[in-house]
């Protein structure tokens, strides 16, 4: 029962909170089944460089996380600072929760359920000074290979978005060596954060940097654009979550035994 008290909570969640939102550790821009652990933080940093453009062909987004509990983060975001006078730049508040769901049923799965919501504040020209950006998603392993898939759906306001729109998510990551990843990730739509980012991530220690390349969803090239992420955790214990097995606080004992568990950044998993 617990796995499907989950996935009624969270579809309470979005039927009662749909105006109220939540930002994260991400894949790249989709946020990842990934915690900052209890009592630590995370800040992350991301260039996007779009030399091709006829727009800002430079912008950036900076995440900084905090380890609430065991399954919840908080976090404050800035987005859409760029070199065009940033018309679409957002301060985002928000919290993201993450839950082993379904470990007794089918724990070869090792499935999760994500749900989250951000509040953007403007900072720029838009008709919404407060918006919303409303998520939630389950990522499972297919079993025997090393395969991890991420399918859910989120919404997003114009001022964060550049326009009212609702989103398909998808992920999927797959471990080449213990500290280095292929992942990749989807939103669809029209979006500012819409289009197709394949790339790599590496994780050692404290630090995470990902690269990748993102394809707009309407293949219009000139707006495509370099990425590039360097991640840090800092506090107590940090950098030992993921090399050394440090859950970061209470072990779920009814979770898989895999280095890292929820507590690690997606795309660090070890391969089998």
């Amino acid at each position: 029962m617990r796995g499907w008290s989950h996935v009624v909570l969270t579809l309470a969640i979005w039927a009662t909170w749909g105006n109220f939102a939540a930002a994260q550790q991400t894949i790249v821009n989709v946020p990842s089944d990934a915690l900052t652990p209890r009592g630590q933080a995370f800040y992350l940093h991301e260039s996007q460089a779009l030399p091709w453009t006829d727009g800002a062909d430079f912008n950036t987004t900076n995440f900084l996380c905090y380890g609430l509990s065991d399954h919840t983060e908080l976090c404050l975001t800035s987005y859409g600072v760029d070199n065009a006078g940033s018309p679409d730049g957002a301060l985002g508040f928000g919290f993201k929760s993450v839950y082993q769901v379904f470990e007794e049923r089918w724990p070869k799965l090792e499935m999760k359920l994500t749900y989250g919501f951000m509040a953007p504040v403007s900072h720029g020209v838009q008709d919404d000074a407060i918006g919303y950006f409303p998520y939630a998603h389950t990522s499972f392993e297919i079993p025997e290979t090393d395969v991890r898939l991420l399918v859910g759906g989120a919404a997003g306001s114009e001022n964060l978005f550049g326009r009212q729109e609702a989103s398909i998510l998808a992920g999927l990551e797959i471990p080449i060596t213990d500290h280095f990843s292929f992942t990749g990730e989807w939103f669809s739509g029209h979006h500012n954060l819409s289009g197709l980012i394949p790339g790599f991530t590496y994780h050692k220690g404290r630090w995470i940097v990902v690269t990748g390349y993102k394809i707009p969803n309407n293949f219009e090239m000139r707006n495509s654009a370099l990425i590039f992420e360097a991640g840090l955790f800092f506090g107590p214990g940090a950098g030992k979550h993921h090399d050394e097995g440090d859950h970061g606080g209470e072990h779920d004992s009814a979770a898989p035994e895999r280095p890292g568990n929820i507590y690690r950044h997606y795309g660090t998993r070890p391969p089998r």
